[in-house]
């Protein structure tokens, strides 16, 4: 079973230089005569999402629990909370948002299984003020 982001960790990653790779799957491999030819590698697409989070310093010590024994040193897959926001649920007929009798938006919150980036270093954190900056990569699974 996969584990769960803690909810005591940062939930939203920073939007100022989020970025996101499509997962490639393709092969390509070379011909004696013609162009290239490629192929379908992998059906399962795992997109890298590279961000970065705040964290103090009791979240940052959570972290690397979580890290070293929840998702055993970063080898195992987890549910992570989906970025950039919460979805809300809309009404089919117009497309509005559904609200509840206060008039606030009905929110869901939508998690993505994922896992820490194999081939790139694992998160570092860096001390700014009284914060972490933690630069985060992980691939989108589903």
């Amino acid at each position: 079973m996969a584990a769960i982001w803690r909810p005591s960790l940062p939930q939203y990653a920073a939007r100022p230089g989020y970025k996101v790779a499509i997962g490639d799957t393709r092969l390509v491999g070379s011909t004696e005569s013609g162009g290239d030819n490629s192929r379908r590698r992998s059906t399962r697409r795992v997109d890298v999402h590279t961000f970065q989070m705040f964290f103090d310093d009791h979240q940052r010590e959570e972290f690397l629990r979580f890290w070293e024994y929840d998702v055993g040193g970063g080898n195992l897959d987890f549910w992570f909370p989906a970025q950039p926001h919460e979805r809300y649920w809309a009404d089919p007929t117009d497309g509005k948002a559904l609200t509840d009798e206060t008039g606030l938006g009905i929110a869901f919150r939508e998690w993505w299984l994922v896992q820490f980036v194999k081939r790139q270093a694992p998160p570092s954190f860096d001390l700014r003020g009284l914060d972490w900056v933690a630069s985060i990569a992980i691939g989108r699974i589903a």
